[in-house]
């Protein structure tokens, strides 16, 4: 089969690129902008992505199955530099220091100090508030944290290693993404209990887990408060309660995108994990697909299902002896055991 010939035509304010057989697609060049790769391929960015058409020359389409395990190949082979990473939502970078996750940087607002560790219940939307307006170009919002008093030293690495972890974790609910691999410095440096190996480990399949209940997801999915879920546990002012808020004001998911201040792809993470808390279920989602045989994960049900018979016997005995069954208890430390440290 011939293969489809690209043909370029080029006036004063627009190109067209041209392949036999596919309709012709103008490009406005206010909106657009494009550089030759090599001579087989044409980059065209888009203006409103804000990348930097130069430094993406080298960048590489990979899947995140591949960056996975490039990076556990970085920590075998003790690498150090940086990795940018365009996922679609803005430029984020990785450092490594000899095979180590030292730190992580962010062009999306989501990824700031202080939205993370707001979302994370380490400070109100009041101290974000406050705090926000108080940051210049000589004062950091960590610093304006230590002067109020609103942190300490331990608390500030603490939110420090919190964002670093949140944006590696954001890259791994992608199913593709751009890689460029050069020498970096990070303006400084984070170091986990953890080993990087682990930590890669945790994110991805986190990940794998989003990117499962994302394929589920239809266009008239309804988000719903469950009657006896923790939510009356959650104070105010945090922002699972400003969630909740949105939610009992927005349940259809296309309005609650609209509505919501995150990006979709990390609004439908937050929903995706209080979904697991027991705060919210989705209606109007399609059913789970397996992609491997009942015999290849037999042994794996066998577990899961020896838990469920304990968990009803467990239930049965908490009515029995007329105390609240602990679930958000439960729930909590379930999920702290599948989230890196």
């Amino acid at each position: 089969m011939n293969q489809p010939i690209l043909k370029v035509t080029k006036s004063a304010d627009k190109f067209v690129l041209d392949a036999s057989g596919v309709t012709p697609v103008a490009l406005d060049e206010g909106e657009w902008t494009a550089v030759s790769l090599d001579s087989g391929r044409l980059l065209a960015v888009s203006k409103k992505s804000g990348s930097d058409l130069q430094k993406m020359q080298g960048f590489a389409k990979c899947s995140i199955d591949l960056l996975h395990d490039m990076i556990l190949g970085i920590c075998h082979r003790r690498w150090s530099g940086m990795i940018t990473v365009d996922t679609g939502f803005g430029m984020k970078k990785l450092f490594f220091s000899q095979g180590n996750l030292i730190f992580a940087s962010s062009s999306l607002i989501d990824d700031r100090l202080g939205e993370i560790i707001y979302r994370s219940g380490m400070i109100t939307l009041d101290q974000l508030t406050d705090t926000a307006v108080k940051v210049d170009r000589s004062t950091k919002f960590g610093q304006v944290l230590l002067k109020e008093r609103i942190f300490t030293n331990t608390d500030l690495w603490t939110a420090l290693q919190n964002q670093v972890l949140e944006i590696f974790r954001s890259i791994f609910i992608m199913s593709e993404i751009f890689i460029e691999v050069s020498a970096g410095t990070p303006p400084t440096e984070v170091s986990f209990s953890e080993s990087t190996v682990k930590l890669v480990d945790s994110v991805y399949s986190a990940g794998k887990q989003f990117r499962s209940f994302f394929s589920r997801l239809r266009a008239e999915s309804v988000v719903k408060l469950l009657s006896n879920s923790v939510a009356g546990d959650i104070k105010s002012g945090t922002f699972f309660s400003d969630v909740i808020n949105l939610v009992t004001k927005n349940e259809r998911l296309q309005d609650l995108l609209e509505s919501s201040k995150l990006t979709d792809m990390n609004t439908l993470w937050v929903l995706h994990k209080m979904t697991c808390m027991g705060i919210f279920a989705f209606d109007g989602i399609s059913e789970p697909k397996s992609e491997f045989s009942d015999t290849a994960f037999s042994r794996m049900k066998s577990h899961i299902d020896s838990y469920s018979i304990l968990l009803d016997y467990a239930k049965a005995a908490f009515i029995s002896s007329k105390i609240d069954f602990p679930a958000f208890e439960i729930r909590k430390f379930a999920l702290a055991l599948n989230e890196p440290q």
